[in-house]
């Protein structure tokens, strides 16, 4: 299963829509889609996630491999962020240059 979803949010500054393609963890077939505004483990937030605290209903595309289809989603923070994203770096471990880079970091969560 590809593990990349195609985030549609409207601009905070310029009003336009705006695509960014994001690794996701989804575990159950029914269950959310959860991102992360992790940014590589860098200081500051991605620019997407500005655009989805200024407009918190969005869309985002989801294929299967053979179609795509479009969903309403919103915004919110995830309150068990700390064991999902567990979950997440345990299947997708990033690399030990992206892991210097959040000693002390709090990552902004969404599902």
């Amino acid at each position: 299963m590809h593990h990349i979803l195609l985030l549609h949010a409207i601009g905070a500054k310029s009003g336009e829509e705006r695509t960014q393609p994001l690794m996701f963890l989804k575990e159950e077939n029914e269950g959310p889609w959860f991102v992360f505004a992790s940014y590589g483990g860098g200081p500051k937030d991605p620019a997407w996630f500005r655009n989805v605290v200024a407009n918190p209903e969005f869309e985002i595309s989801v294929g299967d491999g053979e179609s795509i289809r479009r969903v309403p989603v919103r915004a919110r923070v995830l309150e068990e962020r700390d064991t999902t994203y567990a979950r997440q770096a345990e299947l997708f471990r990033s690399s030990p240059s992206t892991r210097r880079k959040r000693p002390g970091r709090s990552f902004r969560w969404w599902n």
